[in-house]
């Protein structure tokens, strides 16, 4: 058995992935490092949200995705014209848009990230287009970036920011509690104890919360870190982080779980997932 801590601002989705494929190999424990609050839609009060001030628009999360479709309920607004199209970057997002039964959605790319996007067919013509991307208030600029590179006029619509939580005590105990030694893992190099991480921010709130856990708790166990990207691993390097660490291929949840099963040691993880 493995402990992870589940440091997502909205962890039950995964939690629940982990808890159906692994119900007795993985205790999961749920401390979010942020919370996400809502922004206004445009920044200006007195500014009218319209859809066709952007011929493509693009979702970045399924958190952008509930956050941005509040916003339109908010002041009474309706879905997208059949004449603009709909990107999603992962599988989440592409549900999350399905199920608002909106126009215009675009097949999912063949890699959950920019990248992925940025070669599905819509974005083969996009001279003097212009392209809303919606996000939280922080996010990667390399779509948007390649993107102004074609002729683009790309906006950012960030529809949420995150805020940083105080350290979890409680969960934190549970997270580091002993395992029993019939459950002990024996196929991670005998660290038991594991931490997802998915941005460099929220990597910079984890080590200070864990620097302070260390100066109260000086026999810390040895921790390995899910790192949702090579960043973010490199951003807790920098820390001067020395345990172990695996980074995902991309930010997918499926990716998540792929790493959580190499881990475990899991040779059956495809049967697992059919």
């Amino acid at each position: 058995m493995i402990s992870l801590l589940n440091t997502r601002p909205q962890p039950q989705a995964l939690t629940q992935a982990i808890e159906q494929a692994w119900p007795a190999q993985v205790r999961v424990i749920e401390a979010p490092l942020q919370k996400l609050v809502s922004l206004p839609l445009l920044p200006e009060p007195h500014q009218q949200f319209s859809w066709q001030t952007a011929d493509i628009w693009v979702f970045v999360s399924a958190n952008a995705v509930a956050f941005f479709h509040h916003a339109l309920q908010a002041q009474d607004l309706s879905g997208p014209p059949p004449s603009v199209a709909l990107v999603a970057v992962g599988q989440a997002t592409w549900q999350a848009l399905a199920d608002l039964n909106w126009s215009g959605l675009q097949p999912l790319p063949a890699s959950f990230d920019s990248e992925g996007m940025l070669a599905l067919p819509v974005f083969n013509q996009v001279a003097n287009k212009a392209i809303g991307i919606v996000r939280g208030e922080v996010g990667r600029d390399w779509l948007a970036e390649q993107l102004n590179l074609r002729g683009a006029r790309v906006s950012f619509y960030p529809v949420y920011r995150r805020e940083a939580l105080p350290l979890d005590v409680s969960a934190w105990q549970t997270w580091l509690a002993p395992i029993a030694s019939n459950q002990a893992c024996v196929s991670c190099n005998s660290c038991c104890y594991w931490v997802l991480l998915t941005s460099q921010e929220n990597a910079l709130i984890w080590w200070q919360h864990y620097q302070a856990w260390c100066q109260s708790h000086p026999q810390t166990r040895e921790l390995g870190v899910l790192s949702l990207t090579a960043n973010v691993a490199q951003c807790l390097s920098d820390c001067g982080f020395k345990g172990q660490q695996r980074v995902c291929e991309n930010a997918s949840q499926s990716s998540m779980l792929k790493q959580l099963s190499q881990i475990l040691g899991d040779s059956l993880v495809e049967e697992r997932k059919s």
